[in-house]
Formats: structure tokens, sequence, C-alpha cells
């Protein structure tokens, strides 16, 4: 379906919805190749239907962040120099000229809607680490969220070594926390005490709230959609403003397909590794080769390193 051009798809448009999704459901017996191959009519309206219906929710989207107003996230201490002064490493290039993208959006008085791309070990996080430090500095909070609770661990543990010596007040708050040490979380939150929170999707509960969020982070984007982008103004400083929003995903997307799929964000893309990280090897191995895998792990355990399997339930 993504070989036929625009004008092929539009002269399938004397099907209506109706009639398209009864050619699907009730297929008749010849139909069965085309409906495969996404080449029958009907798959071709309903691809349609569901392009024009995400185009539509996209600009609805751009237009909604356009009008809307954000804090301005001017710095008024030296917080982000005195970080990158203490990271123990150079930013590259790419980090830098991105880090001075983030650094003028978080100053404007419209919110910020950018993805970040990069791969595993390409220094998305401590982009997002200079983008805290910045709101911080303003005045104002930060809420990272992360699609898991090992992936906000992680990010937890280099934001809390890089920022707290600062003087930032980090915490991690996922589902998994004690009642009683949760309450008292969400007590700093509202009270502003808390800087920066680093957690799951807990972070936009509807108990969940904040003294100035101004900056929201969400690592692996693809789990956090439009309409959840949008409610992100309830969570902000007031009815008339929102956080700045920055996304940051280790799927790289194509630059036109990122921006057909997010038509209402600006794309940066991470391409230079830092120097001394090592490559990235991503492998699909099949059900039956399980065996292999756990040996390999074994191995890699008994060679003293460490490593963690991560299922769905």
């Amino acid at each position: 379906l993504s070989q036929q051009p625009p004008s092929e798809l539009l002269h399938q448009t004397h099907i209506t919805l109706i009639e398209a999704l009864k050619a699907v459901h009730l297929a008749k017996p010849g139909d069965a190749v085309a409906l495969s191959t996404g080449s029958h009519p009907a798959i071709q309206r309903l691809a349609l239907e569901e392009l024009t219906a995400q185009q539509l929710l996209a600009r609805q989207a751009r237009h909604a962040f356009a009008q809307s107003q954000a804090p301005a996230l001017i710095a008024q201490t030296s917080l982000v120099a005195q970080l990158i002064e203490r990271l123990p490493f150079q930013l590259t290039q790419g980090q830098a000229h991105i880090w001075a993208t983030i650094a003028e959006e978080l100053q404007q008085p419209h919110p910020m809607h950018r993805l970040l791309q990069g791969d595993v070990g390409s220094g998305k996080t401590v982009l997002a680490a200079l983008a805290a430090a910045q709101a911080t500095s303003a005045g104002y909070q930060t809420s990272i969220m992360a699609p898991t609770e090992i992936l906000a661990e992680q990010l937890y543990a280099s934001l809390n070594e890089w920022l707290t010596p600062l003087g930032v007040s980090c915490a991690l708050l996922t589902a998994s926390a004690k009642a009683a040490e949760k309450r008292q979380k969400l007590l700093d939150l509202l009270d502003g005490r808390l800087q920066v929170v680093v957690g799951t999707h807990a972070l936009f509960q509807e108990q969940v709230n904040y003294h100035k969020l101004g900056l929201v982070i969400v690592d692996e984007q693809h789990r956090f959609g439009v309409e959840q982008r949008l409610a992100l103004k309830n969570k902000g400083t007031h009815a008339s403003q929102m956080p700045h929003l920055l996304l940051m995903t280790a799927t790289p997307i194509p630059r036109t397909l990122a921006m057909s799929l997010y038509g209402d964000l600006s794309v940066s893309n991470l391409t230079e590794r830092p120097p001394g990280r090592q490559a990235i090897e991503t492998v699909v191995i099949p059900e039956a080769r399980r065996d292999q895998v756990a040996e390999r792990l074994a191995s890699a355990c008994q060679q003293g390193t460490q490593a963690y399997w991560v299922s769905p339930f």
C-alpha cells in the first residue's frame, strides 16, 4: 500500500466507508489475494480513511499547540553551564547543536514540541538532563516519563548522578513504590520541593499534581499519542499554559515518515556516537532458539557481566 501514489488512492473514493467495511469483512471467495496484498479497492478506501483521519488529528494538534502558551524557561542561574562542566565527557557536535535548538525553544512563551531521535548510546539522556537543568534554573519542575519501570530506573540513575550534586532534587516515582513513600513524593511535587521526577505513566494520573510544571520529557514517544500530548495542558501551571514537551526515541523514523506520522512535532536526529561508545548490536532470534539465548546469557554471566530478560507480563 505504501507504494501506491496518493492519486491512485483518491480514485477509490467512490466506495463508501460502509461498502468498504462490508467488502473486507464479508469478502467474496475471489477477493482473498487482492485483500491480502492491499490492492483491493476496499482496502485502499479504508487506508485513505485512516490516513486522512490521522493527518487531520495531527493538524488539529499542531494548531492547538500553536495557540497555546507555555512558561518561558529563561535560566536564572548558571546551572546548565555547571552541569556541562561537571560531565565526565564532552558533548559531541551533534549534541551541542541540538541542545542549542532545545535551549532556544525552551525560552519561548509557546510550547516546544520536539521529537529527538537517536540510537541507544547516542546521548539522548544528557540532553534530557540539560533541559531539566534549564527548567529548574527558571524555577519550574520537570517530569520525565519512561514506558517501563526498568527504563525509568535507568533514566533516574543517570539524572540523579548528574543533577543531585548540583542541588537539584530528583525522585523516582513508580507504581511499585511503597504507599507512604509515594504519598510523600506527591506532596513534594505539589509544594515544589521536588524539582525533577522520573517515572512511568503514573506521573500523569489524576492524583498527581505539580507546583510549577514547565517541562515534560517522554522516552520512547510512540507510547504517547496525540491525545496524551494534548492532555498535558491539564498538568501545566494553570489552564492557559502547558509545559514544554521533549519526546525521545531510539527507534529511528525516516524524516518523511516522521513528518506524516507526527505532523505536530519538530524532529531532531542524533546521528553520531559519542567517543568510546561501543556499537549496539540488535538481533531478532526465533522462538525455536530460545535455549541458545539462555545459554548465551549464562555464558555472559559466568564471565562476570550482567544481563536482564524483559517479558511482557
